[in-house]
């Protein structure tokens, strides 16, 4: 069953308040900055301050001997990171601080008018939505009018820039800046004109639907986390040969380092006990969703529209999937996973690099980023194409062998280290001994004297990959130009699905021919440290890389995506050998 055709649920929008609305489908598909949110490990502290304020707790009790209720210290502490990473706001909770925020938080889980609308709302959405247009609604009035006011003061502060930090507040302001200075930029072309503006301001949220995408999200992981957490400690005690196996892992995998968001990645056995306390012990047993498109399932045809019951409790104890389902076994999870994984065919890449420039423009690293970068590519199995110094006819050459070699069902590689130049919203990357002179037609001279970074993209489409990771990391330093800026950045591309495109810098940000270890450029000195990572996904190998570029001072690695599944480079099977594997996100 595909969850990619049922992704809405069966109401789209429910008003909540005359400031507020209440988006239950797909609101995010609207905002950019969105998918920023499931992958950003910049709220990791965030989450880690207030685990440090869990963790005492529990050793207090501990200490004390004492007996506590594990679901109430569970919902402090879920509280806690939802009014964190979404709101902005420091509850408190676990030391009981801040009570008039944390007693308005807690009206929305608390039983009540609200919670017996809920149960009609799922009973009968008819009759839930006869009450909603006669004033009844989801939410505890007053807690809305106080978290309202609370968020607008937030969101105020954050836009006159008096307060930053890593939350869902700060993605939107961010986005809502950048989005407004693509459509400034846009309008000056126009007055110039140029092109036509974008009006791209429509890609962001408003303050209403902010609120309302923040509830949708406290609601929909307050109950499920805290339940969650409560089975697992539950687990925990009652299987204590599971109990240490975890300890142990955690032990090998940190020893006396500190916990840091990639390596919480590597606790596989830890992972695995999770997803069976989520089958054994699912928080809601059962949902539903609205069929997106018409779809026919197991011979009946779903007509787009039609609501879906998933039985999840039922699922999740059905011997003909599990074999011993009220038994805890953790290590199911590692041969399902294993069994639904699909390889696609060779792992192809194609790496150039080019130091050789006229005069100032000449380059240090890129010959060495280059192949090392194949190198570690061929040590989990990638048939690697290189090209050195390449002149323009020689990359030709070597683009389109390799592109000759591309067969469908391949994951292609394509790494470009070197200058790079963007002249009237295009990228070109220069070949070697690239030499603008300012006597000939820039337009014709570009076109005819280096590579159309689209144009690779197009050629290897049409081969039809599986998977197409797209790699430049150029520099723009001394290239000749007769461009109002003579250092032009690179502009952000378009390609088809399954594609994951990553630039050195980010996008109108210009990029150096730094190093740190005297042989390598700062972005492939942390894309080698990071590539051959077992069991870590290509989109979180390049998060990692792009914020540890960032730390150390350099322009911010941009990077679009359009995978539509976690791609694994490189992951141990059970038989440890290194093999390429890849499964739907749904």
């Amino acid at each position: 069953m595909s969850f990619e055709r049922y992704r809405a649920r069966f109401v789209r929008v429910y008003t909540v308040h005359q400031s507020c609305h209440f988006f239950v489908g797909l609101i995010s598909k609207r905002c950019g900055a969105c998918p920023k949110i499931w992958k950003n490990y910049w709220m990791y502290g965030l989450i880690d301050q207030i685990g440090n304020i869990f963790t005492q707790r529990l050793l207090e009790y501990a200490d004390s001997q004492e007996m506590f209720d594990a679901k109430h210290l569970n919902g402090q502490y879920t509280l806690d990171n939802i009014a964190s990473c979404l709101f902005g706001l420091e509850t408190n909770s676990l030391q009981n601080e801040n009570a008039t925020l944390i007693n308005h938080l807690k009206k929305f889980f608390t039983l009540g008018l609200t919670n017996i609308f809920v149960l009609i709302f799922f009973i009968s959405p008819r009759l839930a939505s006869y009450l909603g247009k006669k004033g009844y609604t989801l939410m505890p009035m007053d807690a809305m009018d106080y978290l309202i006011v609370l968020i607008n003061q937030v969101l105020k502060r954050r836009r006159q820039h008096l307060e930053k930090r890593n939350d869902f507040i700060q993605i939107m302001v961010d986005h809502e800046e950048e989005v407004k200075r693509e459509v400034k930029t846009d309008q000056q072309s126009y007055d110039d004109g140029q092109q036509q503006p974008s009006g791209n301001l429509s890609k962001t949220l408003n303050d209403k639907e902010i609120l309302g995408q923040a509830l949708v999200f406290m609601i929909a992981g307050y109950e499920t986390t805290s339940v969650l957490l409560s089975f697992f400690l539950y687990v925990m005690s009652t299987q204590p040969v599971i109990q240490e196996k975890v300890y142990e892992e955690i032990r090998q995998e940190f020893g006396d380092d500190e916990i840091t968001y990639e390596k919480i990645g590597q606790l596989q056995y830890l992972d695995m006990v999770i997803n069976e306390t989520l089958r054994m012990y699912p928080p809601f047993i059962r949902f539903d969703r609205v069929a997106s498109t018409s779809y026919e399932l197991g011979g009946y045809p779903l007509p787009k529209g039609m609501i879906v019951s998933v039985p999840v409790y039922p699922l999740h104890h059905d011997p003909a999937a599990w074999p011993d389902p009220e038994k805890f076994i953790p290590e199911s999870f590692f041969s399902k996973q294993m069994a639904s994984f699909t390889a696609p065919g060779r792992k192809l890449a194609l790496t150039i690099g080019i130091n050789k420039y006229p005069g100032g423009s000449k380059l240090k690293y890129c010959i060495n980023d280059a192949r090392d970068i194949g190198e570690k590519l061929k040590s989990i199995e990638f048939h690697v194409s290189q090209g050195i110094d390449c002149n323009y006819d020689e990359f030709k050459h070597r683009l389109n062998a390799f592109v000759a070699e591309i067969k469908p069902r391949d994951l292609i590689l394509f790494y470009f280290a070197g200058h790079g130049n963007q002249f009237e919203k295009k990228n070109y990357l220069l070949p070697s001994g690239y030499n603008y002179d300012h006597r000939t037609n820039e337009r014709l001279y570009i076109e005819q004297k280096s590579i159309n970074a689209q144009h690779i993209l197009q050629k290897i489409e049409v081969k039809h990959p599986h998977i197409i990771i797209f790699i430049l990391d150029c520099y723009r330093s001394s290239v000749k130009s007769r461009s109002i800026n003579s250092q032009q950045d690179l502009t952000k591309i378009q390609g088809p699905s399954e594609l994951l495109i990553a630039f050195s810098c980010g996008f109108k940000e210009g990029s150096t021919d730094a190093t740190q270890n005297k042989r390598n450029g700062i972005f492939a000195e942390h894309l080698l440290k990071y590539i051959t990572t077992p069991n870590q996904d290509i989109e979180t190998i390049f998060e990692i890389v792009a914020r540890d570029v960032k730390l150390k001072g350099f322009p911010l690695l941009w990077r679009t995506s359009c995978l539509t599944e976690k791609v694994y480079l490189v992951a141990e099977n059970n038989k440890g050998k290194n093999v390429f594997f890849k499964t739907s996100l749904a």
